[in-house]
C-alpha cells in the first residue's frame, strides 16, 4: 500500500490535483469553462447540476464532443489547458470526445458515468497525453498510465498502470484485458462497471490493486482469466480472489524466443521483453499481448 500512495502521488503531480484556485466560470459555445485571467487559461469543466439537491441525472446532452485548443470571451483569448474532475461525468447521450493537443493537465474519471462513450483521441502534438494505437483511451505518455477509458477501450501493451476512476461507471464496458506490463491500478478504476461479463490480466504477478477496485460488481460471477501458472497468486491476492479465477488457454510460446537469427523481431519497451511473430506481439512468458 506504501508503493501504491507513492505512485500515486508521482502520477497525481502530472496527472492533476484538486487545489482551490481564483477562477471564473463561464459557458462558451456548447462548454463551460473555469477562466483563469492570471495566466490566460481555461479548464474545462462540468455543466451546472440538473439536480442541486442530489446525484446528477445528466451533464453535456451531445453525442460529440471537440474541446477547442483556445477560447474568446470578453475580448479575451484564453488557452485550453485542462479538464477538470469528472467534468464529461453523467454525458449519458456522449460517443465521442476529441481532446487538443493544448492540454497538459486531466484530472481523474472525467469520462465516468458515459456507458455510450465509443470513441476516445488525444490530438497529435499533444506532448502530455496520447491515445496511441487508436486505443480509445487517454494515455498519460511519460508514465504510460492509462488516465480514462471508455467501452471500446483496447489496452495497449505498453501501459503499465490503470489510473483512478479511469473506467469508473463505464457500464457499457463488457469486457477488459489487461495487458502483461501493468503493475498496478488506482482506487475505483473499475467501479460499477456492472456489466463486465469478463476480465482477462495477462501480468504473471497479480497487480497491486488501489481500494475498491472493483466495488459494485458482482465479482464471484465474473470469471478472470489469468497465466496458469499465476493462478493460484490470484486466488490469494487481495480483491482478485473474489473473482471466479480461471487459466488463460495460452499459444505455445514461439521458438524465436531462443531464435538468435531473429533479433530484430524481439524489442523491449520500458525494460521488458517482446517478441514479434506472425503479426503477433508476445511478451516471455508466451502470452499473446497484441
Amino acid at each position: 500500500m506504501k508503493k501504491l500512495f507513492t505512485l500515486f502521488l508521482a502520477l497525481v503531480a502530472g496527472v492533476g490535483t484538486m487545489f482551490a484556485w481564483d477562477y471564473e466560470r463561464v459557458q462558451i459555445g456548447d462548454l463551460y469553462y473555469n477562466l483563469d485571467a492570471t495566466n490566460q487559461t481555461a479548464e474545462v469543466t462540468s455543466k451546472p447540476s440538473d439536480n442541486p439537491d442530489g446525484p446528477r441525472r445528466n451533464n453535456y446532452e451531445f453525442s460529440t464532443i471537440t474541446i477547442p485548443s483556445s477560447v474568446t470571451y470578453s475580448g479575451d483569448t484564453y488557452s485550453v489547458t485542462s479538464i477538470e474532475s469528472y467534468a464529461f461525468s453523467k454525458s449519458l447521450n456522449l460517443t465521442s470526445i476529441t481532446i487538443p493537443s493544448t492540454i497538459t493537465t486531466i484530472y481523474e474519471g472525467i469520462t465516468s458515468g458515459c456507458p455510450n462513450l465509443e470513441t476516445i483521441i488525444v490530438e497529435e502534438g499533444n506532448n502530455r497525453y496520447d491515445s496511441r494505437d487508436n486505443c480509445n483511451a487517454i494515455i498519460q505518455t511519460s508514465s504510460n498510465v492509462l488516465i480514462s477509458g471508455c467501452k471500446n477501450t483496447v489496452i495497449p501493451y505498453s501501459v503499465t498502470g490503470i489510473f483512478m476512476s479511469a473506467f469508473n461507471e463505464c457500464t457499457g464496458l463488457t469486457s477488459i484485458t489487461i495487458p502483461s506490463g501493468v503493475t498496478i491500478i488506482f482506487p475505483y478504476a473499475f467501479e460499477y462497471c456492472t456489466d463486465l461479463t469478463s476480465v482477462t490480466c495477462k501480468a504473471t504477478t497479480p497487480p497491486t490493486l488501489g481500494m475498491d477496485v472493483f466495488r459494485g460488481l458482482n465479482c464471484a460471477t465474473i470469471p478472470l482469466y489469468v497465466p496458469a501458472k499465476s493462478v493460484e497468486a490470484y486466488k490469494a491476492a487481495d480483491q482478485w480472489k473474489e473473482f471466479n479465477v480461471q487459466a488463460i488457454s495460452e499459444d505455445a510460446l514461439p521458438e524465436i524466443l531462443t531464435d538468435e537469427n531473429a533479433l530484430d523481431d524481439k524489442f523491449i519497451i520500458d525494460g521488458v521483453l517482446y517478441i514479434r511473430k506472425d503479426g503477433r506481439v508476445y511478451d516471455i512468458n508466451g502470452i499473446i499481448v497484441e
